[in-house]
């Protein structure tokens, strides 16, 4: 199949990008924009909990956090790397680890940028909680519920060429591989994701482009029962301005979706996507029409996108509708709000739904919201509220589980000399699933933290 000699190419291209930024000479970085920062916290937190099989966090306990931020930057370069964790000790002797090392984390990034090209490249390593693991950018897959730990290893490479030239080719790769450790319930499986998006356009006119477009993403999970996905598309595509504030931007593919699931057809066909976008005096409005090719049939969306320029801040939405098959219309929206409310004080929100398919091959619905609330009393003294919330729902699939977790916190924040904060609050999470009883946990805590700033 023509996807096994593109996974071949991307390999090779992928591994050429990684061995420039080795060759990349170190030293220049520390010539300017070296910067080292180190975030300590400790705090005392009692935790309750409902749901659990057995105490996890039950009790009393000392957290000890510690997160280092290192990075050095000039006008076409970037290098950056984190590291950090949380040392935990629990005074309930009933949990299972009374000392441990939670939330472990590291990130190493490298960026180059000029006028005709860039390249980003993005590892990163995380091991949290199950349900933590829903709302970090890591996640490729399933919205997961459980008890236990997923640990994420991930790159994501960023490629473009020829940004000013009439020939301009980008590609992005992603390399992710999630595992599962502890008590972890429900139907996760150990997965590896690999997915390459890539777009070659030529500028035939002023106003006019042509190119190719490609896709390949395949899933491969580690259990027998689980089954594996394929999918891929190659087409062509046009860019064309129809007006100083108008553009089109339309593709026709030949698309492919396999699974190793013997109850699952697989499918192929043609696919197509047209999207208008027009500027506006405070923004754009857009339209986009599209169908694919899945296993469970064509999977047809329309949407309308808005964009605005508040006075304070930005705002943008959207409203659509999906169908995969012979399923329903189900409604896809989408809000994103960053306001300043008054000079003390700011607001973010941001609301997604996609459809997409499941590692059981069904077809779903994921919402995910974030909420986020900053007030500043004075020089010294603040509270931020914040939400999370993250669903999976199948579509006209009784045999299927909806899941969903949720997490909000509420702190207080005032300096008490030396650069020192007291921190003081609450936090909430809490996963729930149709096959099995809901899991809440509650946190009062009450800390220290400092910020150690270097830039020699």
């Amino acid at each position: 199949m023509w996807g096994k000699q593109f996974n071949s190419k991307r390999t090779q291209l992928v591994g050429a990008c990684v061995a420039l930024c080795v060759a990349t000479p170190f030293g220049s970085f520390a010539q300017d924009g070296l910067r080292a920062t180190l975030d300590f916290t400790s705090r005392l937190e009692t935790v309750s909990e409902s749901g659990f099989t057995s105490p996890v966090r039950e009790g009393e306990r000392i957290v000890n956090g510690l997160d280092l931020e290192v990075s050095s930057e000039n006008a076409a370069r970037l290098l950056e790397f984190s590291a950090g964790g949380d040392l935990t000790y629990n005074f309930n002797e009933d949990v299972e680890d009374q000392t441990e090392i939670e939330d472990p984390r590291a990130l190493l990034r490298y960026s180059l940028d000029s006028v005709q090209s860039a390249v980003d490249i993005v590892a990163r390593y995380r091991r949290t909680d199950v349900d933590n693991a829903n709302f970090f950018d890591a996640a490729t897959g399933d919205i997961e519920t459980g008890q236990g730990d997923r640990t994420n290893v991930s790159v994501n490479t960023d490629l473009i060429f020829g940004r000013e030239s009439p020939t301009t080719f980008s590609l992005n790769h992603l390399y992710s591989r999630d595992t599962f450790s502890g008590e972890t319930d429900g139907d996760t499986s150990d997965r590896t994701t690999n997915r390459v998006d890539t777009r070659l356009l030529f500028q035939v006119t002023p106003v006019a482009a042509v190119g190719l477009v490609g896709s390949y993403r395949d899933v491969d999970q580690d259990d027998a029962d689980a089954s594996d996905q394929t999918d891929q598309s190659i087409g062509i595509v046009t860019v064309y301005d129809l007006s100083n504030v108008l553009t089109l931007d339309a593709q026709l593919t030949y698309d492919e979706a396999t699974s190793t699931d013997p109850t699952v057809e697989d499918t192929e066909g043609l696919g197509f996507s047209i999207d208008l976008d027009r500027e506006l005096n405070n923004g754009s409005v857009s339209f986009g029409l599209s169908s694919e090719e899945t296993v469970n049939g064509a999977r047809q969306q329309a949407v309308i996108r808005r964009t605005m320029l508040l006075p304070r801040g930005t705002l943008n939405y959207s409203l659509g509708a999906t169908r995969t098959g012979d399923s329903s219309l189900d409604p896809l929206l989408g809000l994103g709000l960053s306001y300043e409310v008054s000079p003390l004080s700011n607001v973010r929100i941001n609301l997604t739904q996609e459809s997409d398919i499941d590692d059981n091959d069904n077809e779903t619905i994921r919402t995910r919201l974030d909420l986020d609330y900053t007030q500043v009393f004075n020089e010294i003294s603040s509270i931020t509220a914040s939400a999370g919330f993250a669903s999976q729902n199948a579509i006209d699939d009784v045999n299927d589980v909806d899941r969903s977790s949720i997490n909000a916190a509420l702190t207080y924040r005032r300096e008490v000399g030396a650069d020192w904060d007291m921190i003081t609050g609450i936090e909430y999470t809490s996963s729930r699933r149709d096959d099995r009883s809901d899991r809440d946990r509650t946190t009062v805590f009450f800390g220290l933290e400092k910020t150690f700033d270097l830039r020699p």
